[in-house]
């Protein structure tokens, strides 16, 4: 994937509340956090950021919810605590 389409895609999921790119975007902004912020919140490097957007965020009402937070939060680095931290924050004002 080339830098430009990369950039696409994490904007794409910025703007889409599938995607963990929302829920960052809305902490971080709730929050007044910069990039370098939320990533050390989040206890992940800067450059995982991307990465971490791009995901689709797990169903909370699977049955295997906490075990996929977990296995994102390992793929980045996460820490896990942080990413279910950023779901109830987040969850509530997904669609509404």
């Amino acid at each position: 994937m080339t830098s430009v389409s990369r950039e696409r895609a994490v904007d794409q999921a910025r703007r889409d509340p599938a995607f963990l790119g929302w829920a960052l975007r809305y902490y971080q902004q709730s929050y007044g956090l910069t990039d370098t912020g939320l990533a050390l919140w989040l206890g992940c490097s800067l450059s995982e950021l991307p990465q971490l957007a791009v995901k689709r965020w797990p169903d909370p009402s699977d049955s295997d919810y906490v075990a996929a937070l977990r296995q994102l939060a390992a793929q980045t680095s996460c820490d896990p605590r942080r990413l279910m931290t950023l779901h109830m924050v987040c969850e509530p004002e997904r669609f509404a």
